[in-house]
This record gives C-alpha cells, structure tokens and sequence, in this order.
C-alpha cells in the first residue's frame, strides 16, 4: 500500500472507521468494546478533522512539513490507516469474516479491535499536540517522540519472542534427548566426584600410561593404540572411583567446545536396559546435551520415529553419533565395569567404538575385573592397573578420622598406627 498524502490519509481514515463501525453494530457479545470503538474512533477522526483544515499541503512552513510526514509511510497517521483498512478487509473482503454467522464475527475481531484502539491512544495524544503548539521545534520532538517509543516498542517486541522462541526451542532439544536416552550417568558423576576424597587418584592422572592416552597422538585412518586405554582391577581397588576422578580431570583441563567428554558407569543390575544401543544412545545424548546447533541428526531421527511410534535401532543410532562425533576435534569415552555388561553387549560396543575411532580421534578408556575374554579384547593395547595406592588410601583415613574413637583423634602416635596398619591390610584392594 502506498503512503498517500496526509490529507489522503485522514480521509481515508474516515471511510474505513465509519464502515467498521456499521459491521461492529452485527458483532454480538461486544456491546461494551463496540461503545468504546465508537467513541475513540469518533474523537479521532474529529481531532484529525480539525488537522485536515489546519494543514496546508503546499506550504514550506516546519510546521506544516511536520504534520505531512504523519502521512508518510512511517507516520502514525499513515499506520493506523493500514490497521484500520487491514480490518475492514478481513470483515468485508471476498473471503471475509462477515460471512461467518454474526455470533463468531466478534471472536475473530476482538484482537484486531484492541490493537486498534491502542494507536487510537498514541496518535490523539500526538494529533492534540499537533493542534496545539504554534512552533516546529516542540512539535518535531513529539513526533520524534512517539516515532522513538513505537521503535522501542518494536525492538522489545522482538526480544521478547527471540527469548520465546529460545525458550520452546531449548524445551524441545531437552525432549528430544530425554526421548534417546532416560540414563542418568551426569547424575551418578557427581555423586561419585562429591565422595572423592582430596588428592586422591593423582597417581593414576600423573601416570605415562594416562598422560599420554589423553594428549598423545593419533592416525585419521587407523586407531593407534594410544586411542584406547584398558584399565583393570581387582574386586574393591577403586575402579568406579578412578572412572570418576579421570572424567573430573578430563572435564575440567581439556573438555572444549570441539572436544568432547562422555561417560557410561555399568551396573550388572542395570543388565536388562544395558544394550549396546542403549549405551551408545546415552553417550550421543551427552554430546549434544549443552550443544544444540550439533543435534539435527538426532532431531532427524526423533522425526521420523515419533511419527511410526518406534525406536532407532543400533545402526541409526551409530550413523547419528557418527555425525555429530563429526564437529568435534576429538572425543574421550570412559567406560567403567565393562565386566557387568553381558558378553554380548559388551562386544557389540566394543565393536562399534573401535568402528568409530578408524574415522574420528575417538579415546576409549575401560575399567573392569580381570576376566579373560576381556582382557583378550584389549591385548596389545596400553594398560594400567587400578589398585588402592597406599598415599591415598592413608589420605582417605586421614579425612575419615573425626569418625574414629575419641581416644585415637586424641592421641597422634595412636592416630599414626592406625593409618599404617589399614594401609597395610588393604594392600591394593
């Protein structure tokens, strides 16, 4: 629609107020909003009749070169004819509401209503101003004025629907995630992490073993065996602890955006919901959990599925972890009691993460008992034992000895003996 001339406009302004005020009168329930129409609309155009008169088109005056960019097409005279007219479309157009019997014609309305009587508060309160100052500079900042609150306004707006829209889209990334995997092991994390005791494990992050699993170097077209670390362990030395201190140290010195930290904590319990699937599920969903803008092949697949009420299967389910493992530089997966997943699983996982790592720097560290077949699995790979090292476990009492009699926390020989001898009898359990 093109701006006409101020004159044009209030013209134009009136045709369409007097013909929605007609169709308002067919409305039913909007006795009270059609009275407060009526009234507004008529002040208005009597205000704006008042400026038509006063106005010269031709004149070069400020005054009157004001008022005609009120016509222009970011003028609020201009504007609030485009609402008005919008209105009257939608009521009388060929497809228009006024076809709708006359008990719905106020439902579909009402809002449209509303949003004009609000420009009907600005632009009289603006009009009045134009009427009654007699010099361009006043008249100029009002108008500036109102032009600076409707851009204000605006912005805000769209603030508000950008937050909106960041909010709906972040409540359905976390459904998505939830929908992929119901596993928990963040939870499990820092419940193990909140019972470390203090510098403890150090021996462990200091080895060469470790040290060079985590920053050692790597073949894009074949795994080295520096990509997989396998850590086994006696019953009782600490291995879930150890899993727990490595994936601390890992988030907190080399996670990045581009470098990625994952974990699984297996459970013979847990066996029945433990499959390879479900175990490579719970790994994607902590690499996209923080990192939407990486999750469209996650969101893919939810699509699909949601819509045959299926599950993905393992090989879907490798194809998107594939996808995302994609963004990143590289990616530390931390396995812990690989020995409670049945053989089965535990082959199949193991199958798909060395799948995995001959396309991408994926790091594979595993912890579990010594059992045969899978120490065999990681023959020839680097490996490190986990025991019960004596600085730790004597650091361990020590943190425990306000639970030790009062007689020992009173006597230090006492307290010394005791520590010597636990360390003794645990001997690496």
């Amino acid at each position: 629609m093109d701006p006409l001339s101020v004159t044009a406009s209030i013209i134009a302004v009136g045709q369409a107020t007097v013909k929605i005020v007609e169709c308002l009168h067919d409305a039913k329930d909007a006795s009270t909003d059609r009275s407060q129409f009526t009234t507004e609309s008529s002040n208005l155009s009597n205000l704006l009749a008042t400026l038509l008169f006063r106005v010269d088109e031709t004149s070069n005056e400020p005054w009157h070169a004001k008022v005609r960019e009120l016509g222009g097409k970011d003028g609020l005279i201009y504007q609030y004819r485009v609402a008005l007219e919008q209105l009257k479309d939608k009521i009388l157009g060929e497809h228009g509401i006024r076809k709708i019997a006359k008990t719905l014609l106020w439902k579909y309305i009402k809002e449209d209503v509303k949003d004009i009587l609000s420009r009907i508060e600005r632009l009289k309160s603006l009009v009045q101003i134009a009427l009654q100052m007699d010099h361009f500079s006043t008249l100029s900042e009002a108008i500036e004025s109102r032009m600076v609150d409707v851009h204000n306004n605006s912005k805000a707006i769209k603030v508000g629907v950008d937050v909106l829209q960041h909010d709906q889209d972040r409540q359905r990334h976390c459904r998505i995630i939830d929908w992929l995997s119901s596993a928990d092991f963040p939870a499990q994390q820092s419940d193990l992490v909140g019972r470390r005791q203090e510098a403890t494990g150090l021996w462990f992050l200091d080895s060469p073993e470790f040290t060079e699993w985590v920053g050692g170097s790597s073949s894009s077209s074949s795994p080295s065996p520096s990509q997989t670390l396998f850590c086994p362990g006696i019953p009782g030395a600490g291995k879930t602890m150890m899993a727990a201190i490595a994936v601390d140290h890992l988030q907190s010195t080399v996670q990045a955006h581009d470098v990625g930290v994952v974990y699984a904590y297996c459970n013979y319990k847990g066996r029945a919901d433990q499959t390879a699937s479900s175990l490579l599920a719970a790994m994607l969903k902590q690499l996209v959990q923080d990192q939407p803008s990486m999750a469209e092949p996650l969101y893919s697949m939810h699509n699909h599925h949601e819509i045959q009420k299926t599950r993905p299967s393992l090989e879907e389910i490798l194809g998107a972890l594939q996808s995302v493992l994609a963004h990143y530089q590289r990616v530390y997966v931390v396995i812990d009691a690989l020995d409670e997943c049945v053989h089965d699983v535990r082959d199949e996982l193991l199958s798909k993460l060395r799948h995995v790592q001959s396309k991408t720097d994926v790091r594979v560290m595993a912890t579990s008992r010594f059992i045969p077949d899978i120490v065999e699995q990681f023959s020839g790979m680097p490996e490190l034992e986990v025991r019960a090292d004596a600085a730790d476990v004597k650091r361990y009492v020590v943190g425990q000895t306000r639970r030790l009699p009062r007689c020992i926390q009173r006597d230090d020989k006492l307290q010394q003996l005791v520590q010597d001898k636990i360390v003794k009898v645990v001997d690496g359990m």
